[in-house]
């Protein structure tokens, strides 16, 4: 009897374990993702760009002194507004006035010997006119036969030499003059280092920055402190490679001063050629209406219309979720369009360009009108199927 049972319970329970097994043998179909997209469009690029800068003067120069030596005195702070021709620091000049007094000295000889040559300049032809006069009267009494050949020969001999010894004279004096114009030329070399020892404002303006201390040995031509414009105060920044076509000088643009929460009207002044210490291009921003409390060093921001892109395709802005990175680069997935409303998820690298407030602008990889995977790629690969859904701001 027991045996009856158990054969029926048996005959029961085996089909549901048959069942079971079925089950977990059966592949479970994969589940189709569902992403939201949007359209590459070049006509959704940004029309204006935000740029960080800072404020700084208009102008700054490097202040030197034309010679070297040990700083004395610095008369200023940083900080301190100064007038033009305002001494600002001096150099102990105690050397250079020891050359002054050695020139002049120098001068005052060159002058004595200068008139020492011009007084044997009038002798010489003093003697020259009495040697002359005694050579015509000899020649006419050696013509008449009153004196020797001897006599008449002396005489010119005389003559001669009295002719030499003034051109000898007023080489001597010409050279005495030229003596003194190098001896004025030294003086006045010397004066000049002399007053180089002191530094001198070219302008008004603003001590902005003290480079040296007092006691310290500056050579010629070394900056000790930068003075800056005066009150002439504007924004620094620096322009992406990306935008510099779309940016003319004479712009106008808008400049946030977080620190002070205002916002003030300014203008493109100068736009500096790139080189190769800089990542862009440096621009200047002038204010055009006074506002009071900007001091220099204060962070800003700078909106920059941008002028119409000469080639929009290159200006393709997409969603920052839409771009992934790993160790080969940026990569988006671009959909390709399957059957029964489903799609193909295709990895593709792209180039990305600056991050706008609109996103990334791709500037290779992308093309108008393609369909970008803007959620949910962390958990795609490459030849995925997908739904898709439109991005609410599409």
């Amino acid at each position: 009897m027991n045996t009856i049972k158990l054969y029926v319970i048996g005959c029961l329970i085996a089909p549901l374990f048959l069942a079971s097994a079925c089950k977990k043998d059966a592949k479970d179909p994969e589940t189709i993702r569902t992403v939201f997209y949007q359209r590459a469009d070049a006509h959704a690029t940004t029309q204006e760009t935000i740029l960080p800068g800072i404020v700084a003067f208009n102008q700054e120069a490097k202040l030197s002194f034309k010679s070297g030596g040990v700083i004395s005195d610095i008369l200023v702070k940083e900080g301190q507004k100064v007038d033009k021709e305002s001494l600002l620091a001096v150099i102990d000049n105690r050397d250079y006035q020891v050359q002054v007094r050695q020139a002049i000295a120098g001068k005052e000889g060159s002058i004595a010997n200068q008139k020492a040559a011009e007084a044997q300049v009038e002798k010489a032809k003093s003697t020259l006119a009495s040697s002359k006069s005694n050579y015509l009267r000899t020649e006419k009494l050696y013509l008449n036969n009153h004196v020797s050949l001897a006599e008449y020969e002396n005489a010119k001999s005389q003559y001669e030499s009295a002719k030499a010894a003034l051109n000898t004279a007023k080489a001597q004096n010409k050279a005495a003059l030229s003596q003194i114009q190098a001896s004025n030329a030294q003086v006045s070399a010397s004066q000049n280092q002399l007053d180089y020892t002191r530094l001198y404002a070219p302008s008004n303006g603003t001590v902005s920055q003290v480079l040296m201390e007092e006691n310290e040995m500056v050579g010629a031509g070394i900056p000790v402190m930068v003075l800056s414009s005066q009150d002439d105060l504007v924004v620094k920044s620096v322009v992406p490679e990306l935008w510099i076509d779309r940016i003319k000088h004479g712009k106008e643009v808008t400049i946030e001063l977080s620190s002070l929460n205002k916002t003030t009207a300014g203008e493109i002044i100068e736009i500096t050629p790139k080189t190769p210490t800089n990542t862009g291009y440096p621009i200047k921003v002038s204010f055009k209406d006074h506002t009071t409390g900007i001091k220099p060093g204060m962070s800003a921001k700078v909106k920059i219309p941008l002028e119409q892109a000469s080639d929009p395709d290159h200006l393709i802005i997409i969603d920052t979720d839409a771009v992934s990175k790993d160790v080969d680069g940026h990569f988006v997935y671009v959909l390709d369009e399957e059957e029964n409303d489903l799609f193909i998820a295709r990895r593709r690298s792209v180039e990305v360009g600056t991050i706008t407030k609109n996103g990334y602008i791709i500037t290779e990889g992308l093309k108008n009108d393609e369909l970008v995977i803007t959620a949910g790629t962390r958990f795609l690969y490459d030849g995925m199927t997908v739904k898709i859904q439109e991005a609410a701001n599409n």
